[in-house]
C-alpha cells in the first residue's frame, strides 16, 4: 500500500483541523436544545425565552460573519480560528454554573460571535492551503464536519447528562472545544489563510487595493452567488422542516415511515456531498454539475407532489432529491472560488454564510405560512421552483466570471493606480 505524500499527509492535518472546528461550531448550535425543559424550570422562564438563547446565538453570528469575513481577508486565520472555538467552548463551559437566565443569554450572545469565524476562516484557508487537486473533497469534508457536528450533539449531551447532569454535560462540551482550541494554537502553521509565497511580484499582485473592500460584496457576480445560497438553503431547510407534517398529516403516511423519509434524506444529502466532492475534482465543469443536479431534484419533487407513489417509490426518490442536493454543494463552493479574487475569499464566504442564515430565517416561516393556508399541496412544487430559479443564477454567475475572470477588478484598479502616478 502506498504511503500518503507530504502534500497528502498536510492537507489531511488541514482539513481535520479545519474540520474539527466547524464540527464543534454546529455541535454548540445544537448542545442546548436537548435540556430546553430543564433550563426552563432551572431559570423560571418559558420557552420562548429558553428558545431565545439559540436565537441570540444565531442571530449574533450571522450579524458579525461579514466582519469576520473582512477581518480574515486582513489578518489572517491562525489567530481567528482557535479565538472563535475558545470563544464558544468558554461560554458553554461557564453556562454550566449560570445561576441566572440573562447571564446564560449574555454567553449565547458571545458565543455566536464565536460561531461567526468558521464559514469565512475555513474558506479562506482552505482555498488557500489546499492542493487544488483536492479542493473539491476538502469542501464537501468541510460541509460534512458542520453536519456530523449536528448529528452527534444531541445524542452526547443527552448521554454525559444521564451519567452526571445537564450542568455536568455543558462544561464537558465546553472543555472539550478550549481543548481543540489548544490543538490549533500548536498546529497555527498550518492555518494561514493566504499562499505562502516568497516571490516579492506575486505577493504585490495579491494585495487588495484601496476601493475594492465592501464594493467586492456588490459585485454582480457576487450577488447572483448569494441568491443561489439563499435559494438553496430555503429548499434545504424547508424541506427537512416540514416534509415529516406533510407526508404524516397529509399524505397519511405513517409517522414512523414519514420520519424515515426525512432521515433518509439526510444520509443520502451527506452521502452526495461525499461524491460531489470527489467529481468537482475530476471533472472541472462544477456549472455542469451544479445545473445537473438542480435539474433532477426538481424533476422529482414535482414527480412525487404529483403523482401518489407506492411507499418504496417514494424512498427512491426522496434519497435520489437528498443526493442531489449534496452533489450541488462542493460545486457550488468551487464556482464560488472562480469567481473571486484570493484576497476576497473571506470577506465573500462570510457575505454568502449570512445568506444561508437568512435561508434558515425565512423557510420554516414561509412554509408555515403556506401549510396554515391550506397549500399543503403545492410545498414540493414551490421548492422545484426555488430549485429551477437556481439556475439562470449559477449559469450567468459563471459566464460573467469566465468572461473577466476574477482578478479583473484587481488589475483595472492596479492599472488605474499606476496611471494616476
Amino acid at each position: 500500500m502506498a504511503l500518503m505524500t507530504p502534500t497528502g499527509w498536510r492537507n489531511t492535518k488541514i482539513i481535520s483541523l479545519i474540520g474539527t472546528g466547524h464540527g464543534m461550531s454546529h455541535f454548540y448550535i445544537m448542545a442546548l436544545t436537548p435540556f430546553f425543559f430543564l433550563i426552563k424550570e432551572e431559570f423560571g422562564v418559558s420557552y420562548a425565552a429558553v428558545g431565545f438563547l439559540v436565537t441570540i446565538l444565531n442571530l449574533t453570528g450571522t450579524i458579525v460573519q461579514v466582519p469576520v469575513g473582512f477581518l480574515v481577508d486582513k489578518i489572517g486565520g491562525r489567530i481567528l480560528l482557535p479565538v472563535g472555538l475558545g470563544m464558544m467552548g468558554v461560554p458553554f463551559l461557564l453556562f454550566g454554573f449560570a445561576d441566572n437566565y440573562w447571564f446564560a443569554l449574555v454567553l449565547m450572545a458571545i458565543a455566536g460571535i464565536g460561531s461567526s469565524v468558521f464559514h469565512p476562516v475555513d474558506y479562506a484557508i482552505l482555498n488557500a492551503q489546499i492542493d487544488e487537486r483536492f479542493l473539491g473533497r476538502a469542501f464537501s469534508l468541510h460541509t460534512f464536519t458542520g453536519g456530523l457536528g449536528v448529528m452527534i450533539a444531541p445524542g452526547l449531551m443527552v448521554l454525559l447528562a444521564s451519567i452526571w447532569d445537564w450542568r455536568t454535560a455543558l462544561v464537558i462540551s465546553g472543555g472539550i472545544g478550549i481543548v481543540f482550541m489548544f490543538l490549533m494554537i500548536a498546529n497555527g502553521h498550518l492555518l494561514h489563510s493566504k499562499p505562502q509565497t516568497t516571490d516579492d511580484h506575486e505577493k504585490s499582485n495579491t494585495q487588495q487595493p484601496t476601493g475594492l473592500g465592501i464594493g467586492m460584496l456588490f459585485k454582480p457576480q457576487v450577488l447572483l452567488m448569494f441568491m443561489v445560497f439563499l435559494l438553496l438553503t430555503i429548499m434545504m431547510a424547508g424541506f427537512f422542516n416540514f416534509s415529516v407534517t406533510i407526508f404524516n398529516r397529509f399524505n397519511g403516511i405513517e409517522l414512523s415511515l414519514a420520519t424515515i423519509l426525512v432521515t433518509s434524506y439526510v444520509i443520502a444529502s451527506n452521502t452526495g456531498l461525499l461524491t460531489g466532492g470527489v467529481i468537482a475534482d475530476k471533472w472541472k465543469n462544477h456549472t455542469a454539475i451544479a445545473v445537473v443536479s438542480l435539474l433532477v431534484a426538481s424533476a422529482l419533487l414535482i414527480f412525487i407532489e404529483a403523482v401518489t407513489l407506492p411507499y418504496i417509490l417514494l424512498l427512491l426518490c426522496i434519497i435520489t432529491i437528498g443526493f442531489t442536493q449534496g452533489m450541488i454543494r462542493p460545486a457550488r463552493d468551487l464556482i464560488v472560488r472562480a469567481i473571486v479574487p484570493q484576497h476576497s475569499i473571506g470577506k465573500v464566504f462570510g457575505f454568502l454564510s449570512a445568506a444561508m442564515s437568512g435561508g434558515h430565517a425565512i423557510a420554516p416561516v414561509f412554509v408555515g405560512w403556506l401549510i396554515d393556508r391550506g397549500h399543503h399541496d403545492i410545498v414540493f412544487y414551490f421548492f422545484a421552483a426555488i430549485l429551477m430559479f437556481t439556475i439562470p443564477f449559477l449559469v450567468i454567475a459563471h459566464q460573467m466570471a469566465h468572461k473577466r475572470g476574477p482578478n479583473a477588478d484587481i488589475k483595472t484598479a492596479a492599472d488605474n493606480k499606476a496611471a494616476a502616478e
